[in-house]
């Protein structure tokens, strides 16, 4: 399960970065999974996580991800979480407006 579904960051001066949002990953399977990846795509978004490799069934880590507008204009990018579960890669849409 990740929680929000999707992240929209709204308005963000060029070149500034935003405060971070916080992306809750659970495991709600009854096995392990192991994380291949968890990235952001696009230029104007950075993560870091403490998911390590892998959570244990029912566990539940973090991934912060934050907003820094390299132009003008709608921006958009993703968290993309691969792993060995079913469903896997999981993506998590982000948006936000440079101005």
């Amino acid at each position: 399960m990740i929680s929000p579904p999707k992240v929209a960051f709204g308005n963000q001066a060029v070149a500034s970065e935003s405060a971070p949002v916080e992306i809750t990953v659970r495991n709600a399977s009854n096995s392990a999974i192991h994380f291949d990846q968890i990235i952001s795509s696009g230029i104007d978004f950075r993560s870091s996580n403490n998911c390590s490799n892998g959570l244990t069934a029912g566990a539940e880590c973090t991934v912060q991800v934050r907003f820094k507008p390299a132009i003008s204009g709608d921006r958009i990018g993703a968290i993309e979480i691969a792993g060995s579960d079913s469903g896997s890669p999981h993506y998590v849409p982000l948006a936000g407006t440079g101005e």
